[in-house]
Order: C-alpha cells, then structure tokens, then sequence
C-alpha cells in the first residue's frame, strides 16, 4: 500500500485503488478495500540500507523485527487489533531465527526490539529454543500476556535466548474491569507470579495500565495502583 500511496502522490494512481486507506472525499470519510498479507514467511528479510542508523537515540544500534502479526487472544475490548490485523499470523520459529541471525551480522548489531503484538507461551517457547540453538548471542525487548500457560520454564528459556525486557498489559487490578468489561482473561495471582519470575531471571518489565476505563470507580483505580506499587521493586 506504500508504493501505491507514493504514486498516487506521483499522479500514477488513483487514490481509491490504495488498500487499506481512510480519506475524506467530499466532507464523507471514505474507506477503500482491505489488503493483509496472509503468509508472512516469504517477504525478503527487512532492509535498513540508507537510514541514518547512526542517528537514532538509542545509543546502540537496536533493529525492528516482526517475528508474527496480530494477536493471538484477540478479545479485549478496547483493543484495535481485531479490526486492523484481525487474523494472527506467524513465521516459522527456525526461519525467525535465521533472519535474525542475518540482520545481526549485516548490520553489525546485538540488539533487537522484537515488535510481535502478542505470542502464545508455547510459540515463545519454540522461538527461545530456536535462538538458543544457533547461539545468536543477541538481547532483545519483546511483548508478552499475563497468559495463565506461562511458567518458570518459558521465563527461563526467554532469559537465556537474551530477552531482558518484557512489556505486560495489566490494564487494571479490578476484576471486574478486568474480566468483566475489558475481557483481558488476566489472573492477578498468575500475573504477580510472572513478574516475580522474570525479575528472579534479570528480565526487566513494563506493565501497563488504563485508568477511568468506562464505569471504572476511584476504588477499583486505586487497586491498579496499588497492584503497580507493590511490583515496583521487581526490576
């Protein structure tokens, strides 16, 4: 859709040929068609070449790398990815791998932001297993759920494969905006545990939340607070 966008910018397209583009057209928002990419297996392995990497405020190199698109639970309410990526899409674990592998010697880098919205806790598994075994020796930030499946063994896997930073979506310590109104699927307990786990494994986290969710009182904000205060000695 981007090359589309720029020649349509050029005047080589008409705009409503341009997959997944909301524009305004005479004072209506109109949207055009919708356009995923399936199989995400094949696409050629991400290419950084002419960026200003030495730019950026990272004070390392750091790349991007989607090892899946989507979400696999894709049930909260307040979430946009059953609209915009409806359907979860994966690449094979020894293919993640391997494109990592290559990105980490072309660009000379050990560090990676692994963007994945959200893996189940056995695919996660199979993606440690597989960094593990071709000995990439990277670190990296990825994103994961307060899943009632992860256990010691997945955070154990995470940490030596190189993870040192997971981010968590709490969202709130109510369950009843927690289960009720925002369908997360969340165990409290289970969460603490997880992050009691990841802090025994020098895997640092960020946890979110969101507060004033409709019909939210100042009670069950102040118990999102408090669950956040209690974990803040965790790493």
């Amino acid at each position: 859709a981007i090359i589309q966008l720029l020649d349509y910018i050029d005047g080589k397209e008409s705009i409503e040929n341009i997959p997944n583009l909301f524009y305004m057209k005479e004072g209506k928002v109109i949207e055009n068609k919708r356009a995923f990419m399936n199989d995400i297996n094949h696409p050629p392995l991400p290419d950084f070449s002419g960026l200003p990497l030495d730019k950026y405020f990272t004070g390392s190199l750091v790349l991007p790398y989607a090892a899946s698109k989507g979400c696999y639970y894709n049930k909260c309410t307040f979430c946009s990815f059953p609209y915009i990526s409806p359907k979860y899409r994966v690449k094979t674990p020894s293919d993640v791998a391997l494109e990592i592998k290559q990105l980490a010697e072309k660009y000379n880098t050990k560090l990676f932001y692994l963007t994945n919205e959200a893996d189940p806790p056995k695919r996660i598994k199979q993606l440690s297993e597989e960094i593990i075994k071709l000995d990439l020796d990277i670190l990296y930030h990825s994103f994961c759920r307060f899943d009632r499946k992860v256990d010691r063994e997945m955070v154990e896997l995470l940490a030596e494969s190189g993870c040192r930073v997971l981010f968590f979506g709490l969202e709130a310590a109510s369950n009843r905006i927690n289960e009720m109104m925002m369908n997360k699927g969340i165990n409290l307990q289970k969460a603490g545990q997880i992050l009691k786990d990841c802090d025994d494994l020098n895997i640092s986290t960020v946890v979110s939340s969101i507060i004033a969710f409709p019909t939210e009182t100042q009670e069950e904000a102040i118990k999102t607070k408090e669950f956040l205060i209690n974990y803040s000695y965790y790493r």
